[in-house]
């Protein structure tokens, strides 16, 4: 877990320092966030976001409906931690793309094995075996 969560806080913090100084806008969470709180924008959205966003909204929905129904706690919290998981991988590759059109060789030589790391140590938590 520890390999797991030390890249979350190195993702996230490199996210947030991103958002700060204006590099990237427009990440899946900060647009996700943004149909949560002004869900009248949604026909304004790119087909990709409402899709995304239809998707994580049925998987929690479903997750919360069949967790509340066989009292399963668990499921809930997993499925919860599973979407922010994805959403934060997704936040990080809109990083890695919006840095590789302004520096390809710092995007390619430094974000690209972060993210690479990421999901390899997201998948290995999951197998049980960080």
């Amino acid at each position: 877990m520890s390999k797991f969560i030390n890249f979350m806080v190195i993702m996230s913090g490199l996210v947030i320092l991103f958002h700060v100084f204006g590099v990237v806008t427009d990440t899946p969470n900060a647009l996700l966030l943004d149909l949560l709180l002004n869900p009248e924008d949604m026909k304004d959205k790119s087909t990709f976001i409402q899709f995304i966003s239809a998707l994580e909204a049925i998987g929690l929905i479903g997750a919360v409906l069949i967790g509340l129904l066989t009292r399963n706690v668990e499921l809930v919290a997993a499925a919860t931690f599973t979407i922010w998981v994805v959403n934060m991988a997704m936040d990080f590759l809109s990083v890695v793309m919006a840095l590789s059109s302004e520096s390809r060789v710092l995007a390619v030589l430094i974000f690209s094995p972060f993210l690479l790391a990421y999901i390899l140590s997201a998948f290995l938590y999951w197998r049980g075996r960080d």
